[in-house]
């Protein structure tokens, strides 16, 4: 072997030299033409013995680059000549010689090795329905019995199918999804003997390239850092100016490939990277990576200090269509403003999943169920007066005939959307409808009664509240209220029932309704009776008698202020006990009906915030900011608590008679200020002491130190308890025209809207 090995080292040295000389030994070419370079040996396959000596000649007129690949190995280098002296398992592979031209010749070389019959690389994945490699290329093309064994002893999947190729692997043809995990071994026989590779384990997943990073490097390249499964593929495009695609590809001369590894997801990564200093004009360079599964680009732009010749193209015609786009956009900008400033109609009322203690997933509205059993019929309902109106529909009262029984007359109230309402309107109103379906009958919530969902607009049937709303009913009131002292609690109870027996009834006020269960048998009960029924809550009609004076026409007293509070607390713990979140709880939203029995309601479409000054603009939407918890306020988050917190600021409309929370203040940055650093209400001015603690625990400033809705009630009952046997001891003024101390270190805030002249409540800190 040596002298043969010497005797040919000669005659390429006599190739050279002759051709150096007299030029003949190579086909001469003419310019123009491209010619492929020559290897010697001029074979396609070369088998060498481990420890032998590789020695490959490339000849060309120009440069040439060698490259060397094998399964997991890339390596390069530009001489003619590629030697390696002893030569192991790890060389054989494919040695290609590459000219200026692109053009290229290979020869496969095998190294022998008794001791390692197969080149391993344990990545394999595999795409449903397509083929994939088990890479196990062979050192020894003589061997036989070349193919796959199951791990273990265990056969392989009866239709698995596979082509073996010693340079290559085996290739497993159209994988399934079941032979995902499957365990394998590369097998051949050698000298008789049964040789087995390291074990394989399949996974069937494919991944479209995904572009992990790319950048420009100090050293003058440009780098793509590509993953994906199979193996992406790199290519480099050159387009000139800024392009979003490019389709000059770069030569393979200018672009250098990096190992490919394996990423913890089990993708395959592969680096390339390109000399930039080749590009000699402004322009956009792409890396685009593909595979079978899909594509990816990422693009590097250049801007070489060059003159900037003036843009002829800019005619007047064109000048006018960029003009008329410009407008165009300007008039579509506006639109949209103004369509966004729109108060969107949103249901109040949220139905929710709780996951984890206090972290709330809203449900869907359109997704709950509705039962066609609350449908009645359009034509037997005759429509009154408007009761309200918002910007996208109105609550009217009508009359229903045969609702509860068969020809029987019935106020209700029905609300419906107006008819320039859009596709959102509609939807919405059919959420609220569900919600109140869900939710079922409570006493202190206004229940649903029926629907309208076929044959025309959505209309919703509720119960009609002959009173109007609480807080324009405790205004009405405040001339009137009576402040009760221990020695004259039975006489001002007796004088209650006559004082202002002249003011408007149910039946003749504009506010007012009639009633909603005509014919009814009444009986007369006396006014401890019906106090005492009313305070518990199961004060129905019958216990009213015609002979007893409307109860508007009624004054107003503490009693009365802790019956409002303990059925809307009664309400809202019903609500929480329905998974239902209200957002939006207030005087103004509580409704007042027959026997001072109060209805929680949601107004939504038929009130217009746009023009209410309660709810005050915060971002693009309308929210009743001083109602609101600060986790609602700050972080848009709406719980239980945070309908705890709006309660105790109903409380305090309760027992000041109406007046708006925080007087004089306007919702600024130092009034969020404020409720961030801790600063509440005092006491308004008829709460007994029990209600104002009751007050400031729901202002806690951590929604889990907040009572529950079933707290409050236990609480309150106790009050209304008490106070059946106790006269309110420990109010601290019983007039309402006598002033109030001013507590120390405390910001004085100006009553708004009220009759009496005494101080109104300040704001007080509490830690936070």
């Amino acid at each position: 072997m040596r002298g043969a090995r010497g005797a040919w080292d000669f005659l390429c040295v006599l190739l050279i030299l002759f051709r150096v000389q007299t030029g003949s030994s190579q086909p001469s070419v003419s310019p123009g033409e491209l010619s492929l370079p020559s290897i010697h040996p001029a074979k396609s396959e070369l088998i060498v013995s481990v420890g032998d000596e590789i020695r490959l000649l490339c000849t060309d007129p120009g440069f040439v680059k060698w490259t060397f690949e094998t399964p997991g190995q890339l390596s390069e280098n530009t001489r003619n000549e590629w030697i390696t002296e002893k030569a192991e398992a790890a060389n054989t592979g494919n040695y290609t010689c590459t000219n200026r031209d692109g053009l290229s010749r290979s020869i496969y070389v095998f190294v022998r090795d008794p001791a390692q019959l197969f080149l391993i690389d344990l990545r394999l994945y595999g795409k449903e329905d397509n083929d994939t490699l088990v890479r196990c290329p062979l050192t020894d093309p003589e061997v036989t019995n070349y193919s796959l064994r199951g791990c273990e002893g265990k056969p392989l999947p009866k239709d698995l199918t596979f082509v073996t190729d010693p340079k290559a692997g085996i290739t497993i043809r159209h994988v399934k999804r079941e032979y995902h995990r499957l365990c394998l071994h590369c097998s051949a026989d050698q000298k008789g003997k049964s040789v087995l590779s390291t074990k394989f384990t399949l996974k069937v997943r494919a991944a479209k390239p995904e572009i992990l990073t790319h950048e420009s490097l100090v050293n003058g390249m440009l780098q793509c850092v590509v993953a994906g499964f199979p193996e992406p593929t790199v290519d480099w495009y050159f387009c000139p100016g800024t392009e979003q695609r490019c389709s000059i590809p770069v030569g393979p001369m200018d672009v250098q490939m990096q190992n490919s590894s394996v990423s913890p997801s089990g993708k395959l990564v592969v680096q390339s990277s390109i000399d930039y200093s080749a590009f000699k004009h402004n322009g956009t360079v792409e890396c685009r990576a593909y595979n079978n599964v899909g594509r990816s680009s990422a693009f590097f732009n250049f801007a070489f200090k060059e003159q900037i010749h003036p843009h002829t193209l800019f005619t007047p015609l064109l000048i006018g269509f960029v003009i008329a786009a410009g407008m165009m956009c300007i008039i579509v900008m506006i639109l949209t403003y103004k369509y966004l400033q729109k108060p969107m109609y949103e249901v109040q009322w949220k139905v929710v999943e709780e996951i984890n203690g206090n972290n709330y997933v809203y449900i869907d509205p359109t997704q709950l169920p509705y039962d066609h059993k609350w449908e009645f019929p359009r034509n037997r309902l005759s429509f009154g007066k408007t009761l309200g109106a918002g910007a996208f529909g109105k609550v009217v009262e009508a009359t229903a005939y045969g609702l509860i029984k068969s020809d029987a007359a019935m106020t209700v109230a029905v609300k419906m959307l107006k008819p320039s309402a859009h596709l959102t309107e509609r939807e919405a109103l059919m959420s609220e409808l569900k919600v109140l379906s869900y939710l079922g009958n409570h006493m202190n919530i206004v229940n649903l009664l029926g629907a309208c969902t076929v044959g025309g607009p959505t209309l919703v049937i509720t119960e009609y509240c002959c009173y109007g709303d609480l807080l324009n009913f405790l205004r009405r009131k405040r001339d009137s209220f009576i402040c009760s002292k221990q020695e004259d609690h039975a006489e001002v109870a007796l004088y209650k029932n006559l004082l202002h027996s002249k003011e408007s009834s149910c039946n003749d006020s504009a506010n007012e309704y009639m009633d909603m269960k005509p014919g009814v048998s009444y009986v007369v009960p006396t006014k401890a009776d019906k106090r005492r029924s009313a305070r518990i809550g199961s004060y129905i009609e019958r216990d009213v008698t015609p002979a007893i004076m409307e109860d508007d026409e009624l004054a107003l007293d503490l009693e009365d202020l802790l019956s409002f509070s303990y059925q809307v607390a009664k309400g809202m713990a019903f609500l929480a006990s329905k998974n239902c979140i209200h957002r939006d709880l207030a005087a103004r939203n509580i409704l007042l009906t027959h026997g001072r029995i109060t209805k929680i309601c949601d107004f939504g479409l038929a009130r217009d915030i746009k023009n209410d000054s309660n709810y005050v603009v915060k971002g693009n939407a309308r929210l009743p900011v001083k109602w609101m918890a600060p986790e609602s306020i700050f972080n848009c988050v709406y719980t239980f608590e945070s309908d705890v917190w709006s309660y105790g600021i109903f409380l305090w409309e309760l027992f000041s008679l109406g007046s708006s929370p925080y007087p004089g203040m306007p919702v600024d940055s130092k009034f969020y200020k404020m409720i961030k650093e801790g600063f509440r209400m005092l006491s308004p001015e008829h709460a007994p002491a029990e209600m104002y603690d009751i007050m400031k625990t729901c202002w806690d400033a951590d929604p889990l130190k907040r009572p529950t809705f079933k707290q409050i009630v236990q609480l309150i009952e106790k009050q209304i308890s008490d106070s059946t046997n106790h006269i309110y001891s420990n109010l601290v003024n019983c007039s309402p025209h006598q002033e109030r101390p001013v507590v120390d270190h405390s910001v004085r805030i100006n009553s708004v809207g009220s009759s009496a002249s005494s101080t109104q409540p300040l704001l007080v800190h509490e830690d936070v």
